[in-house]
């Protein structure tokens, strides 16, 4: 077998080829009980998660037997005994595999500092791709059977809760899945619709496009313009492009991927979590977080923040969790100094946006409502956060802050505040856009003099347009033409756009974490 097979990613022809056929056996008509279904699906979750490497499945078979047997005991006796001692049992998996060297080799520097030698044993294994997802899930379950928030019937099927552990769609890289959602589902028996196959294939091709075509080449161009670093002609601004390149790219990498899971998942007749909800239009820093790697903020406000007490404590106890969860998530996303320096600054942030007693518009009736100000000021936030999370070390990421990021980020935001506040104005409108323009073309002539090289940014445009435009609508993320030949045109030049974008091998950004 070649690598290509062994790692079956989305935006690979070999998970093309698997979908089609597990998709098939799914809804022939031997097929006709939930117990089929599933085990099919188990089956194709096993055979699709052993493709990257058939000894992880040993680790995800360990933590569902775990997780199980832990979930039976607790619906006869709610034993904190026995929830803590899974929970404990699947953050040492995830500790081991992903952080074991990490604190070993600060733990030893520390020690080193108060004379202490310690020659710290360095263990050389692959983090196995998605544990840090399905742990979370598996983790979830057990406190939600704990609190008596599933059904004592929920669970008890191995082969139902298997499939909800492995489930392939949501796999690798969510979203992280309550049980409260998918087991009821997996209970009942599937039937093909229509309506799914048409709207998942929609939201399949949507996701594609978002990956193949935009942040597979954004990416191309990140890592070039990276490895230059600031010591080069225009350095500072040309980092700086890196940084929005990279904003765009892990956007439309981390969405695209949820976009194909939706979209399989809901062909396979099983309605996953939304989890991105047009982040980047969101009004304030507050806001973003409720409509970024929403299933994410959801595990941490259910297990971390609101056992912590939320917000219903005194001031300082709630920023003090505010920080606890924002340094958890970092810490979560890989073991790197700047991911914990990334969980911090956000940290301040969120508290800072408190403080000043921003609206977090958690009514999602409200999207349609615009505020430009709000959301050229959050952006800014968050690209200088992306900044930090792309950042490969401490040093680096301090010097692209201070010379790059932080001053272009200010001087951006401030230009594009004044000119649309400028644009307003009937008599200045001509004269905002044209500036506008000439900025635009000038640091395009800065940057290279190829400009057809980027010329994923108009697709990248368009998807953004396209998503603005559909904002209310929480499944449909482009406007469709009601007449049948547009539509259709539409979908020839995606599927067109997909295939004959140039190839990188590029895997998902969040499968490393």
């Amino acid at each position: 077998m070649t690598k290509a097979f062994l790692s079956m990613t989305f935006n690979s022809i070999e998970f093309v080829f698997f979908f089609v056929i597990a998709f098939t056996v799914y809804f022939l008509p031997i097929m006709k009980t939930a117990t089929r279904q599933n085990t099919l699906l188990l089956a194709a979750s096993y055979v699709f998660y052993g493709m990257w490497d058939w000894k992880f499945l040993g680790l995800i078979l360990f933590t569902t037997a775990t997780t199980f047997i832990s979930g039976k005991l607790l619906m006869r006796n709610k034993s904190r005994l026995v929830a803590g001692i899974n929970i404990v049992i699947n953050i040492g998996i995830l500790a081991l595999f992903k952080y074991f060297n990490f604190f070993g080799e600060n733990l030893s520097r520390l020690l080193s500092l108060t004379g202490w030698k310690v020659d710290w044993i360095l263990i050389d294994i692959i983090l196995p791709v998605g544990i840090s997802f399905y742990t979370f899930q598996a983790i979830g379950y057990t406190i939600d059977v704990y609190r008596g928030d599933i059904k004592d019937d929920a669970g008890k099927n191995p082969i139902q809760f298997a499939t909800f552990i492995a489930y392939f769609p949501q796999l690798v890289a969510g979203p992280i899945e309550r049980a409260k959602n998918i087991l009821p589902q997996l209970e009942r028996v599937r039937t093909w619709k229509y309506e799914d196959s048409v709207e998942g294939l929609q939201r399949i091709i949507w996701g594609m496009m978002k990956k193949v075509v935009i942040a597979d080449q954004c990416g191309v161009h990140t890592d070039i313009i990276w490895q230059q670093g600031l010591d080069v002609a225009h350095g500072e601004i040309k980092m700086f492009f890196a940084v929005l390149l990279f904003s765009i790219q892990i956007y439309c990498d981390f969405s695209g991927y949820c976009d194909i899971a939706l979209g399989a998942s809901r062909m396979l007749g099983i309605k996953l979590m939304e989890n991105f909800k047009r982040p980047y239009f969101s009004r304030s820093v507050l806001e973003f977080w409720h409509r970024w790697h929403v299933s994410l903020m959801e595990w941490f406000q259910q297990y971390v923040y609101i056992p912590l007490g939320g917000s219903r404590v005194s001031r300082h106890k709630h920023y003090m969790n505010v920080i606890t969860v924002f340094l958890i998530s970092g810490l979560w996303h890989g073991a790197s100094w700047c991911f914990i320096l990334w969980g911090a600054y956000w940290a301040i942030a969120y508290i800072t946006a408190i403080m000043l007693k921003v609206s977090a518009y958690k009514d999602d009736t409200e999207i349609k409502k615009c505020n430009i100000f709000g959301t050229i000021c959050s952006m800014s936030v968050v690209i200088t956060g992306w900044a930090i999370f792309r950042s490969t070390s401490i040093s680096e990421c301090m010097a692209l802050l201070c010379k790059s990021v932080i001053p272009l980020t200010a001087a951006t935001t401030f230009f594009c505040i004044v000119t649309i506040a400028c644009m307003k104005q009937k008599t200045v409108r001509k004269a905002g856009v044209y500036i506008a323009a000439a900025t635009v073309v000038a640091a395009f002539i800065i940057l290279t003099d190829k400009v057809i090289t980027y010329y994923y940014l108009l697709y990248a445009t368009g998807m953004f347009a396209c998503e603005w435009a559909t904002r209310a609508d929480t499944w449909h993320l482009y406007p469709l033409p009601r007449n049948k030949i547009m539509r259709y045109t539409l979908y020839i030049f995606i599927y067109m756009s997909i295939i004959l974008a140039p190839s990188t091998d590029s895997a998902f950004i969040y499968f490393q974490f």
